[in-house]
């Protein structure tokens, strides 16, 4: 019940001061029986009720990250804690360090938002590292109910943070994107998650189809080291190379980076494909692949790649050389056994290696024009990469028999998923050089 009280002062004022010492007399009796009288203060909860925890922090916590966060134009630091309505629109919240109902004791730990009414509210606390770095505590929601509300504790840990920025050139909605970053010394991987901070503004170097966006580690953030970034997009993996700049394909020519304790660390990333062939465009079946292999030097750099053309024995050997020993040069004193491969031939260097190597089998011809069935150069892969390779199990493919050729080859390649599940395997099928690159690229890359 609302007394208003300019409606009755009016009122009061044209009577004699006997009639309204009754009047008042009377109303305070009606008053002590509706049980409305007040006693001169409200009770506690009249403006509102009070949401506390307590925050704790590891013994090498900086003292400048335990006090409320201080905003700069260069960098910011501190506690953020606030407390906002939770709903759409516009909202009423309150932050730590600018709103006077929001506490913090740093020598305790213990913070408070005093007088909440009732409803329900989002409650944020994390700590702003030096370096646009964040490290989050609490992310949840509450209800204000006619009574005070304990939060509980939000402990703090002593791990490396790290915010990620990635520009994904020429990206559409069904391609499948994800990002990760690799411990140099313990080879541990941790997949980066989307983060709740808007987006960063593509590059110029981008074409309009292009997704962008911030990216950060998981809630418990990863150990201080050394560490590497890269995105596999549709299965090919592309290396972050520096602060705006185009990927590798190159693992080698991945930049490794710091990520320390209580100190935040940016990386920003164009991720963008690139190949010179014309008739290898972007949006090519095989343009991944295909870009690997130039970028790297396996495939000569040409007007043309010819993907859909035949994958020679010999184009393949010199493929296979410089992926796997680019150094390589065959000795003077060398003899092949081959009577059709000639030192001054293109590919004798990459048959060479093949021979020394144990790769290509002792014959009398090499035959370097042939093709190069989808069998044999499963069984050159497995002997490259798994010479004790034995089967094991059974394969999906009603044209393979244990008995073939080629079937300990094919059987590697398909327990380590470099063919998709089907029906048959067409052994005896000829390899184009895209799908050739396409097969390097998984195995090698």
């Amino acid at each position: 019940m609302l007394i208003e009280h300019h409606a009755i002062e009016p009122a009061l004022s044209q009577r004699s001061p006997r009639f309204v010492r009754a009047l008042a007399l009377l109303i305070g009796v009606a008053l002590l029986c509706l049980g409305l009288v007040f006693t001169g203060t409200q009770p506690a909860h009249a403006a509102g009720y009070t949401v506390s925890g307590t925050l704790s922090f590891p013994a090498s916590t900086p003292s400048a990250l335990k006090q409320p966060v201080k905003y700069t134009d260069s960098d910011s630091q501190g506690i953020y804690l606030t407390l906002y309505e939770a709903k759409s629109g516009t909202v009423t919240g309150w932050e730590l360090g600018t709103d006077a109902n929001v506490t913090f004791d740093p020598n305790t730990g213990a913070w408070a938002v005093k007088n909440v009414p009732n409803g329900k509210y989002r409650l944020t606390i994390s700590l702003h590292l030096p370096k646009n770095g964040t490290a989050p505590g609490t992310n949840k929601e509450i209800t204000v109910n006619n009574a005070n509300v304990a939060a509980g504790k939000t402990a703090f840990t002593e791990s490396g943070r790290l915010r990620a920025s990635f520009a994904v050139c020429g990206w559409k909605s069904t391609d499948s994107v994800s990002h990760y970053v690799r411990n140099t010394a313990t080879g541990a991987v941790t997949k980066l998650q989307p983060a709740q901070s808007g987006w960063v503004q593509p590059s110029t170097q981008c074409p309009p189809e292009v997704g962008y966006g911030n990216y950060d580690l998981p809630a418990a953030g990863i150990p201080a080291g050394n560490y590497t970034a890269y995105t596999v997009w549709n299965g090919v993996t592309q290396y972050y190379t520096g602060k705006d700049k185009p990927t590798s394909w190159s693992a080698s020519k991945a930049q490794v980076f710091p990520v320390k304790v209580w100190e935040g660390n940016w990386i920003q990333t164009l991720y963008e494909k690139v190949t010179p062939y014309a008739d290898v465009p972007k949006g090519h079946t095989f343009f991944a692949p295909v870009a690997w292999m130039y970028e790297n030097g396996y495939a000569a750099k040409a007007v043309n790649f010819y993907p859909a053309n035949t994958m020679t024995r010999g184009a393949m050997a010199t493929m296979l050389q410089r992926i796997n020993d680019s150094d390589y040069q065959p000795s003077a004193s060398l003899k092949l056994p081959y009577s059709d491969v000639q030192k001054t031939d293109t590919h004798y260097k990459g048959i060479a290696w093949m021979y020394e190597n144990g790769y290509a089998a002792k014959a009398s011809k090499y035959h370097a024009g042939n093709a190069v069935t989808r069998g044999a150069m499963a069984t050159f892969m497995q002997r490259m990469k798994a010479p004790t390779y034995q089967p094991s199990g059974n394969l999906p493919y009603t044209d393979v028999k244990k008995t073939d050729t080629h079937y300990k080859g094919i059987a590697w390649m398909t327990e380590n998923g470099y063919v998709a599940p089907a029906s048959k395997y067409r052994a005896d099928a000829p390899l184009t050089r895209g799908a050739m690159s396409a097969f390097l690229n998984r195995i090698f890359a």
